[in-house]
């Protein structure tokens, strides 16, 4: 007699992992010896959820009074029951699972000299490097901006070009990281994520430096810039994990937390122990005002400022006249 069913055990990106074969039903899920597909998660309970076939023939997977519940990725609170036509995924504990009825049918067989359909790898590259490259460009511009004696293109070409030969080596050191942990390197998803991350920081510096000029008494441009560059920070790691690893997202965040706590706390000391009485804590970072349209500086009329002067030249008078 043939399978009646397939029960798929999934990874964190989708991807199948193991394939249990369901001979007879209702079949039961669970930690438990006695059940039909043991599951090794410490999250699910000994009998968590059974397999039956409705009055209809669908599939489906009810909770069998487990501690944890059943869950739908995507949606919020657990669920008494899934249609295995109607939800391609369902969670249990902190593993995700996918009936598959036997009769389904699976794509064509592939001629022997034919290649598995899908884009070429260098296509699905394009994406990446078209964010790297803006990144580059984004930096190329900034560095004119910085420094009005560039006006060559070839200097900015060539700052541009620098951006993406970092971004490359970066992603790639993330790559083989991966490669090894997961057997896939997916250097077009780390690409992305260092591009995304350049791109934004610029925009946190634009919007520093601005933000110090408008209110130059009460912001710098290491205020502005401390929490975001923060914040940017552990994303960039948190996202180049999960990419890398299949861990749980909130253990991925307290990694990603606790990497660059530990680099801020290095460079905290480093500052401290450097002998030239800095303040504790401060980041050293400098840039260059851009061109403001006036309308947005704070300023005040000549007739205002001339007052003010008449005012202060009386007061100055009286002063003066009380000292005698």
């Amino acid at each position: 007699m043939g399978a009646l069913a397939w029960v798929e055990v999934l990874d964190a990106r989708g991807q199948v992992r193991q394939r249990h074969r369901v001979d007879a039903l209702p079949a039961l899920l669970g930690r438990g010896y006695g059940c039909d597909i043991l599951v090794d998660d410490p999250w699910t309970s000994p009998i968590h959820a059974r397999i039956y076939r409705d009055l209809d023939g669908t599939l489906q997977v009810e909770d069998a009074g487990s501690e944890n519940g059943l869950w739908i990725p995507g949606r919020s609170g657990r669920v008494h029951a899934v249609a295995a036509s109607a939800a391609p995924a369902f969670r249990m504990g902190r593993t995700t699972f996918r009936v598959v009825p036997a009769e389904t049918p699976v794509a064509p067989t592939l001629a022997a000299d034919a290649e598995v359909p899908g884009p070429a790898r260098w296509e699905r590259l394009v994406p990446a490097f078209s964010l790297a490259a803006l990144a580059g460009i984004g930096y190329g511009v900034g560095e004119m901006l910085d420094d009005w004696g560039k006006h060559n293109n070839g200097e900015i070409i060539a700052d541009a070009f620098s951006i993406v030969v970092v971004l490359t080596i970066w992603a790639g050191v993330w790559a083989l990281g991966t490669r090894a942990v997961s057997h896939r390197a997916r250097f077009g998803g780390h690409l992305t994520v260092a591009s995304l991350a350049v791109l934004l920081g610029m925009l946190c510096t634009l919007v520093a430096g601005f933000a110090a000029f408008l209110f130059p008494g009460a912001l710098t441009t290491e205020v502005v810039l401390f929490l975001p560059g923060l914040a940017l920070s552990v994303a960039l790691i948190y996202w180049h994990l999960v990419i890398a690893s299949s861990l749980p997202r909130a253990r991925i965040a307290m990694i990603a937390t606790a990497v660059v706590g530990a680099f801020l706390l290095v460079g905290v000391l480093a500052e401290d122990g450097d002998g030239e009485g800095r303040a504790v804590g401060r980041l050293e970072f400098g840039a260059d005002l851009k061109p403001l349209r006036t309308t947005f500086i704070p300023a005040q009329d000549t007739a205002a400022f001339f007052s003010g002067v008449a005012e202060l030249r009386s007061t100055v008078d009286s002063l003066a006249k009380v000292e005698r």
